[in-house]
């Protein structure tokens, strides 16, 4: 539900803010890569929890259109960023940071929370290593809609007779 607008916003903002090259499938952390580049890593799996609250309603034309969220849905996508040069990566993990949209669209116009999980640095980097890198973790939290329409009273009219005692 939430994967593909998730990974399509991650690969668009990483190419935005400088990084020469994304790579979006995990076939391509074993492919040769240039001096500097970005791996966007979606997890197989994500957390559903059973919500149904209703979110809002709109009335229009005489109907009523109540939207709940039936589930909420929790991804963690990793985003792992590297540069032959440390202060470009340094550059580059700040400006993706910063730059993070707090909120997205889904592709049926919901809303998905983003915010900032973990980060650190690859445990293979050392003095001798060529690339330095670092990984970011992005927490999505979405949900699983559903609309119910009803019609919308306009007018009440009694048809029963008043008895006075």
């Amino acid at each position: 539900m939430i994967r593909k607008p998730v990974k399509l916003y991650l690969e668009q903002h990483l190419t935005d803010i400088g990084c020469a090259r994304v790579f979006t499938d995990p076939k391509d952390a074993g492919v040769a890569k240039p001096k500097e580049w970005a791996l966007v890593s979606m997890p197989e799996a994500a957390k559903y929890e059973t919500k149904n609250e209703k979110v809002t309603y709109v009335d229009r034309d005489g109907r009523r259109t109540y939207h709940y969220k039936k589930s909420e849905v929790t991804l963690e996508a990793s985003v792992r960023i590297a540069a032959d040069n440390l202060d470009r990566l340094c550059a580059l993990s700040a400006a993706f940071m910063i730059g993070l949209a707090r909120r997205i669209k889904d592709d049926y116009g919901y809303d998905i929370e983003l915010s900032l999980g973990e980060s650190g640095s690859d445990p293979a980097d050392s003095e001798v290593a060529t690339k330095n890198e670092m990984i970011i973790t992005v927490v999505a939290v979405g949900g699983v809609y559903i609309t119910r329409e009803v019609p919308l009273i306009t007018a009440v009219e009694l048809e029963t007779e008043i008895i006075r005692r």
